[in-house]
């Protein structure tokens, strides 16, 4: 199991992170009260590392932070 949070930095990039979620039917929470939206994720590190290729081949615009 992986807990990971995503900063989303525009529309379309959260789109995708959302169709991706609700495929894999994770769970997660959303926090968009203090600007852009934050996703707090609970996957596998599959999951994690899908997010992470995605974000470094420029598929979605987004920060990735792996939590402890």
């Amino acid at each position: 199991m992986a807990a990971f949070n995503i900063t989303v930095n525009s529309e379309i990039s959260y789109d995708k992170i959302m169709e991706y979620l609700i495929s894999k039917s994770l769970t997660f929470s959303k926090d968009s009260s203090s600007g852009p939206i934050h996703l707090e994720i609970h996957g596998s590190n599959n999951d994690y590392t899908y997010f992470k290729n995605m974000i470094e081949s420029g598929m979605i615009h987004a920060h990735l932070q792996e939590m402890i």
